[in-house]
């Protein structure tokens, strides 16, 4: 059985921490399930920058142990972050961010947009040190998953931690999957795959902060659980939680939490589809066959400069027209036409009702600070809110500018990439079946 490299990202001002993590991981050293990397561990008079180098190229997993020391490291963010990233991006390498002390983590764009454990986005080191143990084992649990070890019986393994990469290898289930429990121990709701389904219906919404306290109350509470064992209090507690999903989820998405928790959901959510009819509002003659096949696999991002302007301005009025939680969604204008800086109309479920959004495409092969205000100084059609859809990832910079305009999300190729790993049919609409079946592994067809 060869090892897996786990290459670990931190702060020497995390010297502790990080030795805590260590001890944790060392339960899957031991069982000849991985080699930990860390810089400390690199001879004297090695070239450790080389040795640094080859370390993330040959990792399976890398955890980046999250605090201001690390996020403030100009050296930590170029030779280790730098790289890990566009492995992950080109090469789906699993990253693990761990939150290990209270910072501005939220303000770091490349980092606001991964799932960070714990999934409950409390710093592991909080209230001294009460949940350290509980959390690093979950993280260490999950690891194991990942890589496709169990360590537990499976009678204990009642809580899924989830995986931060669509690039899990085949045959790993989660630990909530009723196929990997005795029949004595089946569990029908998974909690996992409720939240997930929700936060991807309101994570452009402005439900979508009532979401994240409702999401973290129940991990919360699903850890203590973990810790302390099962009590009635923790289950009352639970079942307030869940109800107020349910509250959510039905308000939005005319469908319970629980339903989405037990996978009774309608074809329409279980099954995206489309029927293309803004497309064909459009005049828009899609061209897949023209499009040059991908040469790797498990790809994280759509090349969309390679679609007209038109055909992206298409894709994204099929994206948004698709989206559940769309009540009625229309193109605004023609070509030529006064538009009022906007492309798309949607009516969509909001808090108190119904809310108007309004949306614009921009396919460009660079975009700055001062295009963005500037499209957004037109955006002058009366909406609730506003989403400017752009076909290339956005710099810092530009999305910055975007996170200091009120009532308006930044949608870039890499969030509209993620979109798309839900509607396989739409990629290949696009795209074509080759693009499809590299870009969306593992999902529903």
């Amino acid at each position: 059985m060869s090892k897996a490299t786990v290459f670990i990202s931190h702060s020497r001002q995390d010297e502790t921490e990080k030795n805590e993590l260590i001890s944790h991981l060392g339960v899957l050293e031991q069982e000849g399930i991985i080699d930990t990397f860390v810089d400390n561990r690199i001879g004297v008079g090695d070239d450790w920058v080389h040795q640094i180098e080859q370390a993330i190229t040959q990792a399976r997993i890398a955890i980046l142990l999250i605090t201001n020391n690390y996020l403030s490291s100009e050296f930590i963010l170029q030779t280790e972050v730098a790289p890990l990233l566009e492995r992950q991006s080109k090469e789906g390498l699993v990253i693990f961010p761990v939150i290990a002390k209270n910072c501005a983590w939220r303000n770091v764009s490349w980092l606001v947009r991964m799932k960070v454990r714990p999934k409950s986005e409390q710093p592991v080191w909080r209230e001294g040190g009460r949940y350290v143990d509980g959390e690093l084992a979950a993280i260490t649990e999950e690891i194991a998953w990942v890589l496709g070890y169990s360590l537990l019986p499976q009678s204990q393994l009642s809580v899924s931690p989830g995986a931060t990469s669509t690039s899990q290898p085949n045959g790993i289930k989660s630990r909530m999957d009723n196929k990997m429990l005795p029949s004595s121990q089946i569990i029908n709701i998974n909690y996992d795959r409720g939240l997930e389904a929700l936060k991807f219906q309101l994570e452009q919404t402005n439900r979508y902060a009532e979401f994240t306290g409702l999401e973290a109350r129940l991990y919360e509470n699903l850890q203590d659980e973990q810790l302390y064992g099962p009590n009635d209090g923790n289950r009352s507690q639970r079942a307030r939680i869940v109800n107020s999903l349910n509250k959510l989820a039905l308000e939005t998405l005319k469908l319970s939490f629980n339903d989405l928790a037990l996978g009774r959901v309608s074809a329409e959510i279980q099954t995206p589809s489309h029927d293309l009819s803004l497309v064909r509002q459009l005049n828009v003659t899609l061209t897949p066959d023209e499009i040059i096949p991908p040469v790797q696999t498990n790809l994280q991002d759509l090349p969309f400069n390679e679609l007209s302007w038109e055909q992206f301005e298409a894709l994204c009025a099929a994206l948004v027209e698709a989206q559940p939680i769309t009540i009625d969604c229309h193109l605004y204008g023609v070509q030529g036409d006064e538009q009022q800086g906007i492309d798309i109309v949607t009516t969509q479920r909001g808090a108190n009702g119904s809310e108007t959004w309004a949306y614009q495409c921009k396919r460009y092969k660079t975009y700055t600070p001062k295009k963005l205000k500037d499209a957004v100084e037109k955006m002058t059609y009366p909406a609730d809110y506003y989403v400017l859809m752009l076909s290339i990832p956005a710099t810092v910079s530009v999305r910055k500018v975007s996170d200091e305009q009120a009532n308006v999300f930044l949608w870039d190729a890499k969030d509209i990439s993620r979109k798309l790993k839900n509607f396989p049919t739409l990629v290949e609409d696009f795209f074509g079946k080759a693009w499809r079946e590299a870009f969306c592994i593992g999902e529903q067809s």
